[in-house]
């Protein structure tokens, strides 16, 4: 039985929500433990002789704890009829877990960039300055225009605007980046709108 203090998510039974805290798995954990929040989605459609057939949801939801610690909340009942009650509660629990610990999350990548250091995402780093490189070789700088942002909802996409001869005629990784965001996702559109003054319509 749930508590007053206590909030759970339907169809996500292993998981509750309390003030300061939270129980997984009949384990107690700090929001302030929390670092980094990781989070994907996908929806795939089977078909049979080109007729949709049956659609799987998956969702996955990484919490990174302080000391080097993975919590993953996993999706429950895997069962095609409930498969997507189960996938939209573990979506709406790592939106919760985003909002509570959005402040602290922050401060890793705003401290780091204040400092004069560099923040990371995926094998992609990017300095105040703008200046983004790819395993530490710079590519570009975000600020130039060279590139257009498109956002999705678990990367950057970045296409070359205009493309020299040669690069028409390479593979089109010539001339497009993509930096996955699914960590942190939150922490990274504040990176680009404080720093770089960079926002994308329907985002906060």
């Amino acid at each position: 039985m749930t508590k007053p203090n206590e909030h759970k998510i339907p169809n996500l039974t292993n998981l509750t929500f309390r003030h300061e805290s939270f129980i997984y798995a009949g384990k107690h954990y700090s929001y302030s433990e929390i670092e980094h929040i990781n989070y994907t989605a996908d929806q795939t459609k089977y078909r049979v002789n080109f007729i949709p057939f049956v659609t799987t949801y998956r969702a996955n939801l990484l919490l990174k704890l302080s000391g080097r610690r993975n919590l993953r909340i996993a999706q429950e009942i895997p069962w095609f009829a409930s498969q997507k009650r189960s996938y939209l509660a573990v979506a709406k629990a790592a939106a919760i877990f985003s909002k509570i610990t959005f402040s602290q999350r922050v401060k890793f990548y705003a401290n780091a960039l204040d400092g004069g250091g560099a923040i990371a995402w995926g094998n992609y780093q990017i300095t105040r300055e703008g200046d983004v490189s790819y395993k530490h070789e710079r590519v570009f700088n975000i600020k130039d225009g060279t590139y257009a942002l498109l956002l999705t909802p678990f990367s950057l996409v970045l296409r070359k605007k205009n493309k020299t001869q040669g690069e028409r005629l390479k593979a089109i990784w010539a001339s497009e980046l993509e930096i996955p965001i699914s960590r942190d996702r939150d922490c990274f559109l504040y990176v680009m709108k404080r720093y770089f003054g960079i926002t994308w319509e329907g985002e906060s």
